[in-house]
């Protein structure tokens, strides 16, 4: 929750796999959680309440609606 107790929902997306000795060891643990291998690019893009995605899925360019 929010501070103005409003819900956030959001997805995070990761490409291209890191080395776990150049990931900072609180991004290690974020990953470690999620069970992915760490990533390069991780980018948090805001969604509506019913569009969440599993954990660990893996998403292909088709997933996404662009023109």
């Amino acid at each position: 929750m929010r501070p103005d107790r409003t819900e956030y929902h959001a997805v995070q997306l990761g490409a291209s796999d890191r080395p776990k000795k150049t990931t900072t060891h609180q991004m290690r643990g974020h990953f470690r959680k999620a069970h992915v291998k760490p990533k390069y690019i991780v980018k948090e893009f805001p969604i509506t309440p019913d569009a969440h995605v599993p954990v660990g899925e893996f998403l292909e360019n088709t997933f996404f609606n662009l023109p």
